[in-house]
């Protein structure tokens, strides 16, 4: 995976997920929150 990144999940008692991720996706009342690897800038 190129474009990947370190994605820790937690809660108070213990670590539900961890590992790379190309992305995350978190859906909420609102609508969605997406979190992507950065991107180098020129």
């Amino acid at each position: 995976m190129a474009n990947s990144f370190t994605c820790n999940i937690v809660s108070a008692e213990a670590s539900i997920f961890s590992g790379t991720v190309e992305q995350v996706i978190a859906s909420g009342m609102m609508g969605d929150l997406v979190f992507y690897p950065a991107t180098p800038r020129c």
